[in-house]
């Protein structure tokens, strides 16, 4: 069990019930958390930092957080952290030396290639498709979280993956 699974089995061993709820929500989804958080952050380290700063901001919360489903704030409130973490970040790895042509052979060039095509996206697009690829939410989850529409949901989605379509063609990643 790694430190994450030993904090959430003491908190949830030592806490209300409404906090108990909150931090089973959080075990449950803690992969995805992670995994969403990865993609937003230049390292694994940063996010697990990310995932530490929500649960302690959960934790103290609770009693603001709408228990039927905690997920959209969950997730919102680690978006917002991990904006703040790449506000605070000094250093930048260039990505633009990615050669984005080669196929990704390893979930390291793929993941960099990922992040590489992301990146070249308005921020409102490939937040949607990060949450909606690796956290995967819903659509509906994804407005509430990002409180817009629906449909304004599906269309930055959409214009997103086009982008991203057209990007790989231009690169001629697709051989035919």
């Amino acid at each position: 069990m790694n430190l994450f699974g030993s904090y959430c089995v003491f908190m949830i061993n030592n806490r209300t019930m409404n906090q108990k709820t909150l931090l089973e929500y959080l075990q449950q989804e803690k992969d995805r958390l992670f995994q969403y958080a990865s993609y937003r952050l230049p390292d694994t380290s940063d996010a697990e930092d990310a995932l530490q700063d929500l649960y302690i901001a959960m934790t103290a919360k609770v009693r603001k957080i709408n228990h039927d489903d905690p997920r959209p704030y969950m997730y919102r409130a680690l978006s917002n952290i991990c904006t703040t973490k790449l506000r605070n970040i000094k250093y930048h790895l260039p990505i633009d030396g990615i050669d984005v042509t080669v196929e990704a052979e390893n979930f390291e060039e793929e993941f960099r290639l990922i992040n590489y095509l992301l990146s070249r996206l308005p921020e409102e697009q490939s937040e949607v498709i990060r949450l909606h690829i690796h956290s995967e939410l819903t659509f509906n989850e994804i407005s509430e979280i990002v409180e817009v529409p629906v449909a304004t949901v599906k269309s930055r989605y959409r214009y997103g993956i086009a982008h991203i379509r057209e990007e790989l063609k231009k690169q001629d990643y697709f051989k035919n």
